[in-house]
């Protein structure tokens, strides 16, 4: 198997610079100090690691200051699911060197510019029992062509017909929630 890739790195790519770890402190938490001294402790490199990667010597062992390799599969672990923090992260040294190429440099904001519609937080109030029939719309029908179970032509037309005056609400709403937002920031 070999690792590719069709982007070019000398573009910068548009993200919404979003966070997906969802580390987060619920405002509403019963143990606020607690949560944030492990988050405090488990942010420091020998604890990253610990975590991120198990023992040092037993199931992995550094590869300068931003490599590892594993020794074991006894422990393995996916830190971004849990405690990640790209500043922290290791790359495995057995991905190869063009995958730790693209894996640094995605993780340098440099190489990304913001979306104009950063900071837009999307409020369905407006659409939500459009938006949830077009849920149960998609749960009935898109499941089907995902198993392969259904008649793509027939079963389309027929999801499309139910669809699509709800689909041209809730994209209604959007766009005008979108040309808003626009507005304010210019």
């Amino acid at each position: 198997m070999e690792w590719a890739t069709f982007f070019d790195r000398s573009k910068k790519r548009v993200v919404n610079f979003l966070q997906y770890n969802f580390i987060c402190l619920p405002k509403v938490s019963k143990n606020t100090e607690r949560a944030l001294k492990f988050l405090d402790w488990a942010n420091q490199k020998d604890s990253y690691d610990l975590l991120a990667y198990g023992i040092e010597g037993k199931h992995w062992e550094p590869v300068g200051d931003d490599l590892y390799k594993q020794i074991t599969t006894d422990y393995y672990w996916f830190p971004y699911a849990w405690i990640w923090n790209p500043t922290l992260e290791r790359y495995n040294v057995e991905v190869g060197e063009e995958a730790i190429a693209w894996n640094k440099w995605s993780a340098d904001a440099n190489n990304f510019e913001a979306d104009k519609l950063v900071g837009l937080n999307v409020n369905v109030d407006a659409v939500l029992d459009q938006a949830t029939q077009l849920q149960a719309l998609a749960d009935q029908y898109l499941n089907q062509f995902k198993a392969g179970v259904a008649d793509l032509g027939a079963t389309w037309e027929e999801y499309k017909g139910k669809a699509n005056d709800l689909n041209k609400a809730v994209i209604a709403e959007y766009q005008k929630q979108i040309d808003d937002f626009l507005a304010k920031k210019k």
